[in-house]
């Protein structure tokens, strides 16, 4: 059986590692195929911070008659008080999320499980050898950041991580 996973994808086509771990990850936990969806067709969420994106579309999913719950593995929040939830919860079939803010906003059970299921990404490669003695990590939007690039330049053997790159190469630099 084929996932539809929705998760954030730019429309330049531009990366976005965290993003882009979602359908690798699923894909290899599932063993299953991961095709890319929208949030009106889509029957899974995980990884990144996407619950207030496929919330704020529930009603185009209402109006294609789809009424098939969307299952939850880890997502979670960027802005918990923008969106009121309580309305949406029968929507989703919650296995997971990410953290104790969004098991809050959701007024769920201490006994959901908690936690980023990028923790699991170690299993999409090889051990590498290490070959940096320091990487940074910043958000995609401050990779040019002065105080980013004093850094990369102040710092002996120092790597900058582009996280517009294959989600693999970047991996094997962490």
């Amino acid at each position: 059986m084929t996932i539809k996973l929705n998760f954030y994808r730019s429309k330049t086509g531009e990366r976005n590692f965290g993003d882009e771990l979602s359908p690798l990850l699923v894909g290899l936990l599932t063993n299953r195929k991961i095709i890319h969806s929208k949030a009106g067709q889509c029957n899974m969420i995980s990884l990144g911070s996407i619950f207030e994106m496929t919330t704020k579309r529930l009603l185009r999913r209402k109006i294609l008659l789809n009424f098939n719950p969307i299952h939850v593995w880890g997502t979670g929040f960027v802005y918990p008080n923008k969106i009121k939830i309580n309305k949406y919860y029968k929507n989703y079939k919650i296995h997971a999320v990410r953290g104790n803010l969004s098991r809050e906003k959701l007024n769920l059970p201490d006994t959901l499980a908690l936690g980023d299921p990028g923790l699991l990404s170690k299993h999409l490669i090889k051990p590498q050898e290490k070959k940096i003695s320091t990487l940074i990590i910043p958000h995609v939007e401050h990779r040019k950041h002065k105080s980013i690039q004093h850094l990369e330049k102040s710092i002996k053997n120092c790597v900058v991580a582009d996280l517009t790159q294959d989600p693999i190469e970047i991996l094997k630099l962490i």
